[in-house]
């Protein structure tokens, strides 16, 4: 990867904010100076501002930029957060008033560290002829390093870079390793799901069942709609097929026509919309309860007709919190029996302890048979075996 990378010296004047970053919306920005406004908006540059103001400006870290300029400037695609920050505290007058008020004064040691005699002090770049080369480097320090990602941005990187790559002419399989890769994640499957999560995504967007501002990491649980993916019901509810999700079912509006009315109300039992109000409190209990739901013909009319989870639960004759709370009730139960068991033990009689032992081995088959499809269970969740 390092013979891939040229370095070069710029002025934090010569940089230019990128707008195809997945972050904070910048795709949406016309001009240079409303992408600052929006990181500083949105993109937590005040710990920034602080570090620069009290240590000075460390280039420690290059930033990664497109070596081929843009009307004499170089793109970063790596950093835009320290660009922004940087360009605010030397031209705070770029912003609106009522956002330059936020940025701090400039500090004597930060103006010696980037400014000298003869103007500002170059800055270290890492220069890349194309976003390909940068993939690898970008993909693991915001993914698996200190500079990490929200589940929302990860999902982005991934769908570009395969993008990138099937046009590019690499075949599906080759161009999700890539990413796998890039990503430093040794789960294919988990790519998968991600990336057509966000293609499902888009296409909720395009359909304006939940606005563009709603997709920025921090507004939403985006990994509502990915843990989503690996359960059939919930594919079949959106026309994506019974089948596990491969790289070739990656496609753009992946939904079919006929199943958009399905997509609109799980955008919104998900998230919250016009069409329906959000259902997924948590995770980890609700997710479940709606999968079961969406399996269930029944629940699923009345979840559609009342907007009411536990309605649609209750439709199914069963509660996932009600059997928890039984085998906690379970769990504790047997501890004690087994602790009392010591003190009753030379009490019993030879036919009650017969009668005692029946018992025992058959609650004890009972519970294996629990452990073992709850084990299945979260091997089949970990490892996409639908």
């Amino acid at each position: 990867m390092a013979e891939k990378f040229t370095r070069a010296d710029a002025e934090a004047g010569e940089l230019l904010l990128d707008t195809n970053n997945p972050r904070f919306g910048l795709s949406r920005a016309a001009t240079q100076d409303e992408a600052l406004e929006m990181l500083v908006r949105g993109a937590r540059l005040k710990e920034l501002w602080d570090s620069i103001n009290s240590q000075g400006w460390v280039d420690f870290e290059p930033l990664v930029a497109l070596s081929k300029k843009v009307d004499g400037k170089w793109v970063v695609i790596e950093g835009n957060r320290r660009v922004a920050a940087l360009q605010t505290l030397l031209e705070p007058e770029r912003l609106p008033p009522s956002l330059a008020k936020r940025v701090p004064q400039i500090s004597l040691l930060a103006q010696q560290s980037l400014k000298n005699q003869n103007g500002q002090k170059p800055l270290t770049l890492l220069l890349v002829d194309n976003r390909h080369d940068a993939d690898a480097f970008i993909g693991f320090k915001h993914v698996n390093g200190p500079a990490s990602w929200g589940s929302l941005a990860k999902a982005k990187f991934a769908q570009s870079m395969f993008q990138r790559l099937v046009d590019d002419g690499k075949d599906r399989p080759s161009a999700l390793l890539a990413v796998q890769e890039a990503l430093g994640d040794t789960n294919s499957t988990s790519i998968v799901r991600m990336i057509m999560a966000f293609k499902v995504f888009e296409q909720a967007i395009a359909n304006d069942f939940i606005s563009a501002e709603q997709l920025e990491d921090g507004v939403m649980g985006f990994s509502h709609l990915y843990t989503m993916m690996p359960n059939p019901a919930s594919r079949v509810f959106l026309g994506l097929g019974e089948q596990a999700i491969s790289a070739a079912s990656i496609t753009d509006n992946p939904v079919p026509p006929d199943k958009l009315e399905n997509l609109n109300y799980m955008i919104g039992w998900l998230f919250g919309n016009e069409t329906a109000g959000k259902v997924i409190k948590s995770q980890g209990t609700d997710r479940p309860k709606l999968q079961k739901v969406l399996a269930a013909t029944a629940s699923r009319e009345t979840l559609i007709a009342t907007g009411d989870l536990s309605q649609a639960i209750a439709e199914l004759g069963l509660d996932v919190d009600d059997w928890r709370n039984r085998l906690t009730k379970l769990e504790k139960q047997a501890k004690d029996l087994s602790t009392d068991l010591f003190d009753l033990q030379d009490e019993l009689a030879p036919d009650i302890a017969a009668d005692a032992h029946r018992r025992a081995v058959a609650a004890e088959r009972a519970c294996k048979s629990i452990a073992r499809t709850l084990a299945e269970s979260n091997q089949k969740d970990l490892f996409g075996n639908d």
